[in-house]
């Protein structure tokens, strides 16, 4: 059997949904060409509507803010000591939350790094030029294993497999010339 000395195994994220197969079985493929797109709809989606909460949370703060200074202002003008601890109390639970929603401020923009980065990767690409031998779009082999969504045989250096009985086997040493008939 003449084989390609090297072949490599392209996986896809089975989290991620497919959009398009660019490739067939016996294309040639370079390396850095797009093999597989994933649909990245849900994932834009869900930036948009990571961005509104983060406009939301903007927005709290801001109201947050304007109560503090309000509060402010009736905590100087007040002369009722009672009136005056409520006012702080107050004040302080307004301070927290702005505290806890700046803190959600900086979870939604990593939510949403992470929804771009996953957006910007959303092709598997070739890591080695060579021929597609294998699509296997379930993900699973016929004994019900997982395999590879695709293999790719390198192209270059070939080697030749064969078998030889142990009635023959004397007949064969290292580095002996052999000639090789399809």
């Amino acid at each position: 059997v003449v084989e390609s000395q090297d072949s490599y195994e392209v996986n896809v994220d089975s989290s991620r949904t497919i959009s398009e197969i660019l490739v067939q079985v016996g294309d040639a493929v370079e390396q850095g060409q797009t093999l597989v797109k994933y649909d990245v709809g849900e994932l834009e989606m869900q930036v948009k509507q990571a961005n509104l909460d983060l406009e939301g949370i903007y927005n709290e703060i801001e109201n947050e803010r304007k109560d503090i200074e309000t509060l402010n202002k009736k905590h100087a003008e007040t002369m009722d000591e009672d009136e005056k601890f409520r006012l702080e109390t107050e004040i302080r639970t307004a301070e927290n939350n702005i505290t806890q929603k700046e803190l959600d401020v900086e979870s939604k923009k990593l939510e949403i790094e992470k929804y771009q980065k996953q957006i910007a990767e959303s092709s598997v690409i070739s890591k080695k030029s060579g021929i597609v031998r294998e699509i296997n779009e379930t993900g699973m082999n016929s004994s019900g294993d997982e395999s590879a969504f695709m293999v790719i045989q390198q192209e270059g250096e070939y080697r030749i497999k064969g078998t030889i009985s142990e009635q023959n086997i004397w007949m064969l040493t290292e580095g002996q010339p052999v000639i090789i008939r399809s």
